[in-house]
């Protein structure tokens, strides 16, 4: 059961907490940058000598990944406003947000397209290395949700549509790009050079076009999916995950207060 923390120094400080025992070099002006806060205003915060304002919420809203429960919950506290100001999540809401943000719903939505599909929790499980109790929440939520049907004895996706409100939606795709990062360096690891392809470039660029190689990124994997989406007779489920990041750091646009 996911613990609800009302306080946010509470969760800033648990969230500090768990980044240094990942890395015991990270540091308080790292987890202020990626914040988007000068390391005064966040050690202020944390030394509860400065208020969490409206603004430093959006902020930590924005960049934690946390279930639309856990945003409400923080909400509550900052803003001053009591629980009946904010009726309870609907359950449907809540399972969005988990669809949104773990890699297995994705995985499954397009493991029903294999030909052999079986919906038997054990047979999705051994296919994507998941625990069996997983599969059978994450296939039934999916079922639940009308996101999967079943037509002629066979399962398709659907056109039902599932959207976070904004508030959520940046905490669902870190959540969820994280975790394809993490299955990619699983699969350096674990899988066959003749079965994965980790390629990479490092080039100058001006980032005033940023926007545009974005724009051509987005082109490529439409036009690389449904070449591919086309061909018969899928057997596998695979993930394309492609990354834009800079490696140096522009000295002329320091984060402020």
């Amino acid at each position: 059961m996911e613990t609800i923390i009302n306080d946010p120094v509470k969760l800033l400080a648990r969230e500090l907490e768990n980044r240094v025992a990942k890395n015991p070099k990270y540091s308080l002006r790292a987890f202020a940058r990626s914040l988007d806060m000068s390391p005064a205003t966040l050690s202020l915060i944390l030394s509860r000598k400065q208020e969490v304002t409206e603004s430093s919420l959006q902020k930590i809203m924005a960049t934690l990944e946390l279930s639309p429960k856990q945003l409400f919950a923080l909400k509550r506290s900052v803003l001053g406003q009591e629980e009946t100001d904010y009726p309870s999540i609907p359950e449907r809401q809540d399972d969005v947000y988990r669809v949104a943000s773990s890699w297995y719903h994705m995985a499954i939505l397009n493991l029903i397209e294999l030909s052999g599909f079986n919906d038997n929790p054990k047979w999705i499980a051994k296919r994507l290395n998941i625990s069996e109790c997983v599969a059978n929440v994450a296939f039934n939520r999916l079922k639940d949700m009308n996101l999967i049907e079943k037509k002629n004895d066979k399962w398709v996706q659907t056109d039902a549509p599932y959207r976070l409100p904004p508030e959520f939606t940046t905490s669902a795709s870190r959540k969820l790009q994280k975790e394809f990062i993490q299955k990619a360096l699983e699969a350096l690891e674990n899988s066959l050079p003749k079965q994965r392809n980790i390629t990479s470039m490092t080039y100058a660029m001006n980032s005033e076009n940023f926007e545009l190689a974005c724009e051509m990124i987005t082109e490529f994997r439409r036009s690389f999916t449904h070449k591919l989406e086309q061909l018969s007779n899928p057997d596998e489920v695979y993930n394309l995950t492609i990354q834009l990041i800079p490696f140096t750091k522009n000295i002329n646009k320091e984060t402020t207060i």
